[in-house]
């Protein structure tokens, strides 16, 4: 009895050792790390959006540039759906032109979240 049940165990176990290594896991693995990027992004873009550091930019552009900048930071980071981070970039690129339109350009960033506008 004492065997079986030792022998039980060590079966559970080795399933157990199994499911964390299994492309089940690692999908799942993938897809927590996908979504953390997401939330990261997302956080990044509405600290972006409520920002105070447009203040020294004219009133005519800065909340434009402001959305430009946060879609950026969804466009450059991706979502978890194509389609809503490709939209993010052609809005990002449709108000980027009508800003530029009215004199002002925009350095593209090193990082994400960091651009500068600049009188063109």
């Amino acid at each position: 009895m004492w065997k079986m049940l030792v022998g039980a165990a060590a079966m559970l176990l080795l399933g157990a050792c199994n499911a964390l290594t299994s492309p089940e896991t690692n999908q799942r693995s993938e897809e927590a790390s996908a979504v953390e990027r997401e939330v990261d992004a997302q956080v990044v873009y509405h600290r972006v959006l409520r920002s105070t550091g447009y203040a020294k930019y004219p009133e005519n552009v800065a909340p434009m540039m402001k959305l430009v900048d946060g879609n950026d930071v969804l466009c450059r980071g991706g979502t978890s759906d194509p389609e809503y981070t490709r939209g993010k970039c052609e809005e990002r690129n449709f108000i980027a032109s009508l800003i530029q339109q009215r004199g002002w350009c925009r350095e593209e960033p090193r990082t994400i979240g960091e651009a500068r506008w600049y009188r063109c």
